[in-house]
């Protein structure tokens, strides 16, 4: 894997807690990307086109490596634990699907759930 590392990069902007997760694991590693898109399909395109590799989820770029444009390499890797949130408007109704979202996940925490302003 560290080989492939050697080549340039695209990725999202990596939340926080992903960066921290990164360097606590893989303090070795330069995880500095040349190209920072929040945009798959730009990232995609500048890999077709270029030696660039695109970091990313593989639930997002499966799509891409099913209709050919990419081909995924064989890395595995254990990923941080995922944080679910729920974001809503406070002035605003709650959708139904966002009111069964929270009823069938957070419902146990329910107090938790905090409102964006």
């Amino acid at each position: 894997m560290l080989d492939a590392l050697t080549f340039p990069r695209g990725a999202a902007t990596a939340p926080p807690r992903i960066r921290q997760w990164i360097r606590a694991n893989f303090p070795q590693m330069d995880m500095r990307v040349g190209l920072t898109c929040d945009n798959y399909e730009v990232l995609v395109s500048t890999a077709e086109r270029t030696d660039m590799l695109v970091l990313g989820p593989t639930s997002i770029l499966t799509r891409y490596e099913n209709a050919g444009r990419i081909v995924m390499l064989p890395i595995s890797y254990p990923s941080p634990p995922s944080e679910p949130a729920v974001l809503y408007l406070r002035e605003r109704p709650r959708s139904v699907a966002v009111q069964r979202f929270i009823a069938t996940f957070m419902a146990p925490a329910s107090q938790d759930v905090h409102e964006a302003t």
